[in-house]
């Protein structure tokens, strides 16, 4: 019964943290951002600035849900850390393969440069590395006390 509930963790831990890059490329429009890129408007932002932040959301979206989530079904620190590695490396595969994806369907996908496509195959590591790094400091974190059968 754990594996199954860690597999719908990462799952579920997968697909926040697409959602969570694309919050942050959706902030980077709302700012008035142009894209380094042309026709890449699912990297909005400065490179140097997505290269940081895609990591720096997917390692929160491990401390602060995924992990936390984990530790309570008793998974092992050794599962938790790959687990954080494999969810955060799935998000990003999400991310950008529905950027391809829709960039495909719209017959736009050889507008974007290839260099654009190497930053994106760069962001995708870094991204697992950074929900890692996530998970590691969760480990610090002291596990927030079972609330059931407590009085309020």
């Amino acid at each position: 019964m754990q594996r199954i509930v860690i597999h719908g963790v990462n799952a579920a831990a997968a697909l926040l943290v697409a959602c969570a890059m694309l919050l942050v490329n959706y902030a980077f429009e709302a700012a008035g951002s142009v894209p380094d890129f042309p026709a890449c408007g699912f990297m909005a932002g400065s490179i140097w600035a997505l290269l940081a932040l895609y990591p720096s959301v997917a390692g929160a979206v491990m401390c602060y849900v995924a992990v936390p989530i984990l530790r309570r079904q008793g998974a092992a620190p050794g599962i938790i850390l790959r687990s954080a590695l494999a969810a955060s490396g799935a998000g990003a595969l999400i991310y950008f393969g529905g950027a391809a994806i829709l960039l495909g369907l719209q017959g736009r996908l050889g507008a974007a440069p290839a260099r654009a496509w190497c930053i994106a195959a760069l962001c995708i590591p870094l991204t697992a590395v950074g929900g890692a790094a996530g998970a590691l400091l969760a480990r610090e974190r002291p596990t927030p006390p079972d609330l059931q059968g407590q009085e309020g």
